[in-house]
């Protein structure tokens, strides 16, 4: 796909929507380890997967964080047209990504078993969530060697084969949770072999699909050869300043919902599931916001290696006018057919009701302030200002969501209306900061 034949918008929507539609069929097949769990296993099993989940989030967002940022680079350094740079920020990120891969699941195993303590975890979903985790930690090297994949192909303007690519993973996935979990009852450690194979699957033919290409196509500029995964110097440290501040800024996100996640175990286990469910619908309904920001972010960097900043600006607008209107429709959807899509998961009545006071605060109008903040935050990536993406994300999640938690909850004791409360508002402030930092323009002097 050519960046630049057509005009923004069309251009926006045509490079986000195989990733809109990637993040969906992610998402299904996420919800299928909830779904399948939930109706053949019970509601301890389903209450574990949903706290297991929030951890499974947060290296996966590190994963993808630090993927992007090399995804940026790549699309930088196209935009400039200098092959040699692609081909050794492939390489660099390649090299740095296996190892990432390994110290992620080392870390995995040591931090799951006291991180679940922490999280309060229901005393009757605690060995649900500990088997889960003991085989999902197994995978993080697969992610983040299939999102380096993905993330160079975005950074060379294809979006379409990542999509290929998740349609086949989500399709193994939800097969082998019906498989594993409702023919074979091996409970959640089913859903978690599900996961991980098809993990495995995505990553392996990632890397077959790059590998025929260069074979294939003379002029592509990377092929896997003996130095595939030797890292360049000059740019590793390029990769790690744009990567690590867009890991730490999805790490802290999704650490932000673990300690939530923490606090709504304390309301016993129907509270901690509904969550956990309210927390997969909303983050359902987000996947127009991020597949555009993500988009944003490609074109952006793009841009800004072209030397033309006033394009970079028009993306930003249009990626936010474009995600509002996506996140319109699939709100309404939702809120249509509320408790029949919470049905779902659990048949649980107490769950259901519980879910759907939680989506009711937590998605409704405070997706406005959350599309602007996204968009913006990975704009400001792509426009070469990682920090202040990461700085915006830590205030939204660590001060603003967590303090307000804490306050509604411990002062005011609003209990699980409050949890609710506090996420609804928490993109407020950071929107505005955002449009502060894009309407100021100092991130015209980044080209």
């Amino acid at each position: 796909m050519k960046l630049k034949l057509n005009p923004v918008t069309r251009e926006l929507c045509l490079f986000a929507l195989p990733m809109l539609i990637g993040n969906i069929l992610q998402s299904c097949y996420s919800m299928a380890d909830m779904a399948v769990v939930g109706q053949f296993v019970g509601r301890d099993a389903l209450a574990a997967v949903s706290n297991t989940s929030m951890i499974f989030f947060v290296s996966n967002s590190v994963c993808i964080g630090f993927t992007v940022g090399g995804g940026v680079l790549v699309a930088k350094y196209r935009g400039a047209g200098d092959k040699p740079a692609q081909m050794a920020i492939i390489r660099t990120l390649f090299a740095l990504s296996a190892l990432g891969g390994v110290l992620l699941t080392a870390t995995g195993y040591l931090v799951y078993p006291p991180l679940l303590r922490l999280m309060n975890t229901p005393a009757e979903a605690l060995p649900h969530a500990a088997a889960y985790m003991s085989i999902v930690s197994a995978g993080n090297l697969f992610v983040f060697g299939y999102n380096a994949v993905c993330s160079v192909m975005r950074g060379l303007g294809d979006s379409r084969r990542p999509l290929y690519l998740v349609a086949v993973t989500s399709a193994v996935n939800i097969f082998l949770d019906y498989l594993l979990v409702g023919f074979f009852r091996l409970g959640v450690s089913g859903a978690a072999i599900a996961t991980v194979f098809s993990q495995a699957v995505s990553c392996s033919v990632a890397i077959w699909v790059l590998w025929r290409q260069g074979r294939q196509d003379k002029d592509f500029v990377f092929r896997f050869d003996k130095y595939s995964l030797s890292p360049d110097k000059t740019h590793t440290g390029d990769i790690l300043r744009l990567g690590i501040p867009t890991a730490l800024r999805s790490a802290a996100l999704n650490l932000s919902y673990i300690v939530v996640a923490a606090l709504f175990n304390g309301y016993g286990t129907a509270a901690a599931a509904a969550a956990g469910i309210g927390l997969k619908v909303n983050t359902f309904v987000a996947m127009p916001s991020w597949a555009v920001g993500q988009a944003v972010s490609t074109m952006a960097g793009h841009a800004m290696g072209a030397r033309d900043p006033g394009r970079a600006g028009t993306i930003a607008v249009k990626g936010i006018l474009a995600s509002l209107f996506c996140n319109c429709i699939f709100l309404s959807g939702i809120h249509l057919f509320l408790r029949p899509f919470l049905g779902l998961f659990s048949p649980d009545p107490e769950v259901i009701e519980s879910g759907a006071r939680y989506l009711l605060i937590c998605c409704s109008f405070n997706f406005i302030p959350s599309v602007v903040m996204n968009v913006l935050d990975n704009f400001a990536t792509g426009a070469g200002a990682p920090f202040v993406a990461m700085l915006n994300t830590l205030l939204h999640s660590a001060v603003i969501r967590l303090g307000l938690s804490f306050l509604l909850t411990a002062a005011f004791d609003y209990g699980f209306t409050g949890l609710c409360i506090a996420e609804s508002v928490s993109p407020v402030i950071p929107c505005l900061i955002g449009l502060t930092f894009f309407l100021r323009g100092r991130w015209r002097s980044e080209t």
